[in-house]
């Protein structure tokens, strides 16, 4: 269905975040992933940025009335290598202003260049040194590991998602509970029947309503090749097994094709939506699910559109998604109106039961408007007063080797 109208104005402009020291000769790329806001004007950011040597590092800001207070570096644990791997995960939840938990994947001293998974806690407005926490006993010797998503619904009562790999080389789910301010040792969720051997699923997004209840969604392998979404829940402390998510029936599969849930969000009452992306023979489309206190079943298409992409974006991706209500959540994520031209961010509303408004938020006023622009919202939080932000990263000047940087936009 298309929007009715553009519905950009559902948030601000853009604005850039002061980032950190980074590579001055040759530009700045530095870009937002993961926003938590417990109430109004009381969020927090994380990202991640490059050094004056390219090696990427997490950092985290958070708000300071009206505005931002500039990016700072987010102290990774004592083993950490002194160079890092350009990419850079990262992950925040919090529960009350400068209460927050970060999560991630840092490269360890003498791990030969793998990555393992860290927490870190903010304690009195910043942010002591993360930590490793131990991975589930049948972990492989060298630590390969991350998380993905955190959940927190109260101070010390935390579960962070993602992945490992065992001793039999197989990609598994795991999930890392900390209860009354302490963390446990993390455990392996079975992925779900059908995978592929070896197997390959990671979880991507977690949401958890009530102390011990949570979903969660990801992807996996199948044993046809096909990378499909997956679900899996906590209830009253206990984990059950992942279970697989059909694609919208227009969906292309087959080996090296198909598409993962990338976000997840749960209301107090236990109303569930996820998005996510996948690949249709013609255009790369956004797809959601909706559910009662878990998800399950087959995703849906989300044909809402912003009026610069016409009937149908070239390529949409939902990349997070934010519910305040059964009946208003916000997802945000980037489409490319037409094939070869630039990607651009944009929001869509969950309203009345169906995806609706759809529109194209927009940029910080020194964004490059050409074809070459890269702008996405990789993640969004909304409070119950409507109060929502967005963050991303946006292409600031064309024609240097680095030259990305973060942004954030709020509702009016």
């Amino acid at each position: 269905m298309a929007a009715r109208a553009d519905a950009g104005s559902l948030f601000g402009r853009a604005v850039e975040i002061t980032p950190p020291p980074e590579l001055s000769t040759n530009g700045q790329d530095d870009g937002m992933i993961s926003v938590s806001c417990p109430a109004p004007h009381e969020c927090a950011a994380s990202g991640g940025y490059l050094d004056t040597s390219i090696n990427g590092w997490p950092m985290v800001t958070n708000q300071a009335g009206n505005g931002w207070a500039a990016l700072s570096p987010l102290p990774l644990p004592a083993d950490a290598a002194g160079t890092q791997l350009p990419e850079v995960s990262s992950a925040i939840s919090c529960t009350g202003l400068a209460q927050c938990v970060a999560v991630g994947a840092y490269d360890y001293a003498g791990g030969g260049g793998d990555r393992t998974a860290y927490i870190a806690r903010e304690t009195g407005g910043t942010w002591p040194g993360a930590f490793a926490p131990a991975l589930p006993a049948n972990a492989a010797g060298e630590q390969q590991a991350t998380l993905s998503s955190v959940s927190c619904v109260r101070k010390g009562n935390c579960v962070a998602a993602g992945s490992y790999v065992d001793k039999f080389g197989n990609t598994q789910i795991m999930v890392i509970t900390e209860t009354a301010g302490n963390w446990g040792r993390a455990r392996e969720v079975m992925a779900p029947r059908g995978a592929a051997k070896p197997v390959n699923a990671s979880a991507a997004g977690i949401s958890c309503y009530q102390p011990g209840t949570c979903v969660a969604v990801g992807g996996y392998v199948a044993a046809s090749g096909t990378l499909l979404p997956l679900v899996f829940t906590e209830s009253k402390g206990t984990w059950h097994r992942a279970t697989g998510i059909g694609l919208p029936r227009n969906a292309l599969t087959g080996k090296n094709l198909g598409a993962g849930l990338s976000s997840v969000s749960c209301t107090a009452t236990g109303f569930c939506a996820a998005a996510g992306s996948y690949n249709t023979k013609s255009i790369g489309a956004m797809m959601a699910l909706t559910g009662s206190k878990g998800l399950s079943g087959r995703a849906s298409e989300v044909t809402a559109s912003p009026l610069a992409a016409g009937r149908h974006p070239y390529i949409a991706e939902l990349s997070a998604v934010s519910c305040v209500t059964a009946v208003r959540c916000v997802a945000v994520g980037s489409y490319e109106p037409k094939r070869g031209g630039a990607f651009l961010a944009l929001s869509v509303v969950w309203s009345g039961g169906r995806w609706g408004d759809a529109g194209t938020v927009r940029l910080p006023p020194d964004a490059d408007t050409s074809r070459n622009q890269t702008a996405g919202l990789s993640s969004v939080a909304c409070v119950r007063t409507g109060y929502c932000v967005a963050v991303g990263q946006y292409v600031y000047r064309p024609d240097v080797n680095l030259n990305a940087a973060a942004m954030i936009a709020v509702t009016p």
